[in-house]
């Protein structure tokens, strides 16, 4: 469900990313953002993990 046609991207409005620029650049940020996603992903994931565990162990240990 998107609200806004495809040439409207919010994140993409600022002085540092031209909504005009080459295609180059489009798969240069495409990459940038698939990279930090999967980065924050994996953080999040590995942190829920270890939050658990440490949950579990400081559970035991009471």
């Amino acid at each position: 469900m998107i609200a806004h046609s495809t040439n409207h991207t919010p994140s993409f409005h600022s002085p540092m990313f031209p909504t005009h620029s080459q295609p180059a650049d489009h798969g240069l940020f495409a990459a940038i953002g698939a990279a930090t996603s999967t980065i924050l992903g994996y953080l999040t994931c590995t942190s829920q993990v270890n939050g658990e565990y440490w949950w579990r162990e400081l559970g035991r240990g009471r």
